[in-house]
């Protein structure tokens, strides 16, 4: 992988060197485009058809590089938080997604797919989005981003459950030329880049980006653990650390990209009673690069090719080892030998996709793809070390896969007179295992969930790998220039994980979604435009956790709800707001972590003639169930116990919800640059709202074989008010 990665830099490069320059030509900004010409602009699905708005089947949601300078986004999970009916939770470790039928903290899969130009960001490993400083693109280098809910399994296989997302970076002419960037923070954070891009005299294109940060973080004040610790206090261990370098390389029809990031974060909330006040950090590297050619085969078949690879390293270290009692009582391991442990995952894949696209038949439009993708490796275990910090004798499970997925696919678009028109298409997907091996607990002596160090290796992976199919069909009415309404239907399936899959595999099976959605868009006047929108699920074989805590894999979710946003702009002020409202029911429970309702509020403003745009921003959290424990110990005095902030009552408590929160933001950036100076200064939590995120699985219910009783949090803290400045200065070649 690495090689391909330096190939990449190396050819980029050799190009840019032998290239002359150009004065680069700017983009129009779709805050510029009035509301008609809005409907006709394209969402970039990812290379796919770009398709108009006005005849997707979906209510897209649009933040562009605009709104991320008004509004002071600094990450891709702020971005998604000011999007219709979407939230994240953070456990200060990650960002998880939440949307209209998921948002249990702590899962990594997210059961949306996450696109960058094309290129589906998600490890092999876990699934994971990134949406944090551990995700491969820089915010500002981002062009805009979509979001396009229900289900793409057509278009993007199994991953795209419930959405995709994607991200559509900037061109080289969007700098022309050297810009250089600091920012400094709240906590001691500072971050530093340099971006090179340019478009040249023949038309080739390149864009090259480098970024670092580094922050000290918060110190945090836990009471429950005053009695075990003397004080209770996480101090130094809040920090974070992370590198990004980006590369986009365009000539003709031809498109290269490359990216590598790599994070370290570290964690005041331990996952074992005696971890409190010990390193506990999680350690990521992705690498990616991607090779596009679009072409023509004459005036009605168009065709694009596109090869991919990627790799994942997780290098987490956690300062104790909470399995520690079952490895010297079980494994035979002397005290001492399993004083601190660390993950070892690493993942690589690769992949072709071939995508044909004919309109030589009157009122259609024929898509025809095929995709193969290999991952020649997928191996994860936790490895136990020694109070001196070598490698004992004494592992965890080891796993070690190799699989490959192929598909075809096919929609068409069907022109059935001047207002109507229909999408059907359908996509075939079959996974293949080839290598499997596992050190499975219990082999070949009955030692749950550990083993010594062992060559004993068996066949890992009783979930059956089965062909999935996954179907669509729409329906668009344009009534007038001014009204679209929306019909659509589908159904998707998701895969576990292999994180998932040495677990309770009895119980897994592949999580299948059927959708039904309306949606309505009006424009009133020029100014005005209306989104509305109805949808509901059903989800069979889900894994989920409901409010008393429980996991189950065999759930039946109905989630039923709706979406309405307004937008406006009038000179240089804009307007959007949005209220969602849903319902996920399953039987005779509620959803952890499942808000009934969201509000968001975005209002753009000119400040100072046209030099400072303002940005106020406002969003409504509704109240939602924690994760609870019960497998873990209770005490007997709950009332005895503090909350994490030190509040009266339990730590875990039946049926407790989170409260709802509202939160105010506000950004103040340049328009225009001065001698080439240009900046933002924003405000996070500007009411400074004391409050907490749903604690994820592993702080709120029992470990197996933990040595000590688990950690009881139905809650995290997040940050209180803080302080973002960024400083920009612009060379120009």
């Amino acid at each position: 992988m690495r090689t391909y990665l330096r190939a990449a830099w190396h050819l980029a490069i050799g190009v840019a060197v032998a290239l002359t320059a150009s004065a680069a030509s700017a983009q129009p900004d779709l805050l510029d485009i009035p509301m008609e010409g809005l409907v006709a602009s394209d969402v970039q699905s990812a290379a796919r058809v770009a398709k108009q708005l006005s005849e997707s089947n979906a209510a897209v949601s649009i933040v562009t590089a605009e709104d991320i300078r008004t509004f002071g986004y600094r990450t891709l999970g702020e971005v998604l938080n000011s999007m219709r009916g979407l939230y994240t939770t953070s456990d200060r470790r990650y960002q998880f997604p939440g949307g209209r039928a998921y948002g249990v903290p702590g899962d990594f899969a997210g059961r949306i797919r996450l696109l960058i130009d094309g290129y589906a960001t998600q490890d092999n490993l876990s699934g994971q989005l990134y949406l944090d400083e551990s995700g491969l693109i820089d915010i500002d280098l981002i062009d805009r981003v979509e979001y396009i809910p229900g289900p793409g399994g057509v278009n993007y296989g199994q991953g795209a459950f419930f959405g995709v997302i994607n991200v559509i970076t900037k061109n080289g002419r969007d700098f022309n030329g050297l810009r250089l960037s600091g920012e400094a923070g709240s906590y001691n954070t500072f971050r530093k880049r340099a971006t090179f891009g340019k478009q040249f005299d023949n038309g080739a294109d390149l864009l090259l980006s480098y970024s670092r940060l580094n922050s000290v973080g918060q110190d945090f004040d836990f009471p429950y653990f005053a009695a075990t610790t003397g004080n209770g206090r996480a101090a130094g261990m809040d920090g974070e650390h992370n590198e990004r370098i980006f590369l986009k390389f365009q000539y003709q029809n031809f498109s290269l990209e490359a990216g590598h990031v790599q994070r370290t974060k570290q964690s005041p909330l331990p996952r074992d009673e005696l971890g409190f006040g010990k390193p506990y950090q999680t350690d990521d590297t992705q690498d990616f690069v991607q090779l596009n050619y679009d072409y023509a085969l004459g005036s009605s078949l168009r065709g694009s090719t596109r090869a991919f690879a990627g790799q994942y390293l997780d290098h987490a270290y956690r300062g104790y080892n909470e399995y520690a009692a079952t490895l010297q009582g079980l494994a035979g391991a002397p005290p001492g030998a399993v004083a601190a442990m660390r993950n070892r995952g690493k993942g690589a894949w690769t992949g072709i996709d071939q995508q044909l696209v004919y309109t030589g038949i009157a009122g259609h439009t024929l898509t025809l793809g095929a995709e193969y993708r290999r991952d020649p490796n997928i191996d994860f275990y936790n490895q136990s070390l020694t109070s001196s910090g070598r490698r004992s004798d004494y592992d965890f499970p080891i796993a070690s896969l190799d699989s490959s997925t192929w598909g075809l696919r096919f929609a068409d678009e069907l022109r059935l007179g001047e207002h109507w028109t229909a999408n059907v298409g359908a996509r075939y997907d079959r996974p293949q295992l080839g290598v499997c091996q596992f050190i499975r607990p219990g082999t070949p002596a009955p030692v749950p969930f550990v083993l010594p160090r062992s060559k004993t290796t068996s066949h890992c992976i009783d979930y059956p790998y089965q062909p999935q199919w996954s179907p669509r069909a729409g329906l668009v009415w344009q009534a007038d220039a001014r009204t679209t309404l929306k019909a659509s239907w589908a159904e998707a399936n998701r895969m576990p994980t292999p994180l998932e899959l040495p677990f309770d595999q009895a119980y897994v099976r592949p999580e299948r979604v059927e959708t039904r959605e309306l949606v309505l868009i009006r424009d009133f006047g020029s100014l005005w435009r209306f989104t509305g929108s109805v949808y509901d699920y059903h989800v069979s074989d889900a894994q989920y956790i409901d409010d008393r805590g429980y996991r189950h894999y065999d759930g039946k979710i109905n989630p039923y709800g709706a979406e309405v946003q307004l937008d406006t702009s009038w000179g240089r002020w804009s307007l959007r707001g949005s209220v969602a409202w849903r319902q996920s029911d399953v039987p005779d429970k509620a959803l952890a972590n499942s808000p009934r309702w969201l509000g968001k509020f975005n209002l753009g403003m000119p400040l100072w003639n046209e030099w400072l745009r303002g940005g106020l921003e406002a969003q409504f959290l509704d109240s939602r169930y924690g994760q609870f424990a019960r497998s873990g110990v209770v005490p007997a005095d709950e009332t005895a116990q503090n909350a994490l902030r030190g509040m009266a009552g339990p730590v875990i408590a039946d049926n407790r919800k989170l409260p709802p929160v509202t939160l105010v933001n506000f950004t103040v950036s340049s328009v225009k640059a001065w001698h080439g100076v240009s900046g933002a200064l924003s405000v996070k939590n500007l009411l400074d709202r004391r409050w907490d995120a749903v604690a994820p699985t592993a702080y709120a219910s029992a470990s197996s074989g933990s040595s000590a009783p688990d950690l009881m949090f139905d809650r995290v803290p997040m940050d209180g008010r803080s302080i973002w400045l960024q400083l920009h200065y612009d060379l120009g070649f």
